[in-house]
Formats: C-alpha cells, sequence, structure tokens
C-alpha cells in the first residue's frame, strides 16, 4: 500500500545524502557533462529515482519526458540519448556504491550481518527491440503480436567488513 509520510521521508533522506552540489561536482569530476548550459545533473538523477525507477512505463521515453517535466529547458530525444554514455553509468554507480555505504553503519546492523562478506544488487531490465533489429524467424516468445525483446542483466557487488 502507499504511504505518503513513508515516500517524503525516503525523499528527503535521499536529497539530504545527495545534494545538489555533490552531485553536480562529481559528475563535473567524472566528465559526464560536456558542456554546462544543456543537462542538469540533479534533475537528471532524480528524474531517474523518482519519475523513472517508480514509474509504470520504464522507457527511455518515458524517462527523457520524466526529465522534461521537472527540467528548467527540455531536451529533444537525440540530444538526451546522447547523453546516456558509459560514463554516466560509472557517475550512477558510484552514487549507488556512496548511497550503500552511507546507509550501512555497523553500528545499526545486527551482530548476524557480519556473516555476509558480499552484498550483490543485478537489475534484469527486459529491454523490446526495435522492429528492424527483430528477426522474422525469432519471434517474440509470448505473442505474434509483441516485439522481440533482449534482457539486459547488470550485476553491482559491494564487498562489506573490509573483507577482498
Amino acid at each position: 500500500m502507499y504511504d505518503n509520510g513513508s515516500s517524503s521521508r525516503i525523499m528527503r533522506r535521499l536529497t539530504t545524502l545527495f545534494p545538489s552540489e555533490f552531485l553536480e561536482d562529481h559528475a563535473e569530476e567524472l566528465g559526464v557533462v560536456e558542456r554546462d548550459r544543456d543537462l542538469q545533473i540533479p534533475v537528471l538523477v532524480w528524474a531517474l529515482v523518482f519519475g523513472f525507477a517508480a514509474g509504470e512505463s520504464r522507457t527511455l521515453a518515458g524517462f527523457r519526458r520524466s526529465y522534461n517535466a521537472t527540467a528548467d529547458e527540455s531536451i529533444s530525444p537525440g540530444g538526451f540519448y546522447h547523453r546516456l554514455t558509459p560514463t554516466l553509468a560509472e557517475y550512477l554507480r558510484d552514487l549507488v556504491e556512496r548511497g550503500l555505504d552511507e546507509v550501512a553503519v555497523p553500528d545499526a546492523v545486527d551482530a548476524d550481518i557480519d556473516r555476509f562478506r558480499d552484498v550483490i544488487i543485478a537489475d534484469g531490465t527486459v529491454l523490446r527491440l526495435h522492429e528492424f533489429l527483430s528477426v522474422d524467424s525469432k519471434p517474440a516468445t509470448r505473442s505474434r503480436l509483441e516485439r522481440s525483446s533482449t534482457c539486459s542483466t547488470t550485476p553491482l557487488t559491494r564487498q562489506l567488513n573490509g573483507s577482498t
């Protein structure tokens, strides 16, 4: 069930953990933004976390619409997709690691947690292929009306307790 109080606490915690200045400075360090005038990094991060990841329609077009709905200036589809780079993926990976580091406070967890050496997060996203990439000999498995798709699996491993 949806709890508005819980959502606002999570939003407040995340925005405290990742202030806009930190998001912008870290993006600049990694070279995520080539020109300051176009992309608003805090808006991009929050559109991804609150708009795209939590929304019902998780498409890149939906992500762009979520960004454009909250940004000062909207970005064209081509300009937006051009910014989805390996450097941006590295930046987002760094944010997840920082979040895990900040939230995993040793004194606040039970003693049984010390038995864990690694935390593995896996995202298995199903991507529908464009009709030109779909092969007639390999149609979609669920329906003849659906396009072919592929699954992109992205694992993230984080070592705990200083173990190697």
